[in-house]
C-alpha cells in the first residue's frame, strides 16, 4: 500500500512516515498543497494524510484539485479545534491508530479478504 503524508511540519511527517514505514507501507512525503497535488497526478496513491492548513496551497483546495483526476481516500488533519476540524495534533496517537486500522482494512479489500 502506497500513501502520501502531507503537512508544512517537517519533523510531523518524518514521523508519521517513519511509523507507517515499520508497518510495511510505501510512503511518499510533500511539505505543501501544490507538491501534493503533483505527487498526486504523477503517481498512484492508496491514501493522502493531507494537513488542511499549509502554504501554496492549503488542503482543502488540494484535495479538491486531487478530486478532479482520483477517487483515493483522503484523511484531513489539522490543528484547527472547531467542530469542523475534530482531530487534533494533540490526538496524534489516536489518529495514527485510526490510520493504521484503516489501511489494514484498504489492505485487507485489495487481497480480497472479508475484513469489512
Amino acid at each position: 500500500m502506497k500513501i502520501l503524508v502531507v503537512d508544512d511540519e517537517k519533523l510531523l511527517v518524518k514521523g508519521i512516515k517513519f511509523n507507517l514505514e515499520n508497518e510495511g507501507y510505501q510512503v511518499e512525503t510533500a511539505f505543501d498543497g501544490a507538491a501534493a497535488v503533483e505527487l498526486a497526478r504523477s503517481e498512484s496513491f492508496d491514501l493522502i494524510i493531507l494537513d488542511l492548513m499549509m502554504p501554496k496551497i492549503d488542503g482543502l483546495q488540494a484535495c479538491m484539485r486531487i478530486r478532479e483526476f482520483s477517487n483515493v481516500p483522503v484523511i484531513m488533519l489539522t490543528a484547527r479545534s472547531d467542530f469542523y476540524f475534530a482531530i487534533s495534533w494533540t490526538e496524534l496517537t489516536r489518529v495514527y491508530k485510526y490510520l493504521l486500522w484503516l489501511t489494514r482494512i484498504l489492505k485487507g479489500k485489495k487481497k480480497g479478504s472479508d475484513l469489512v
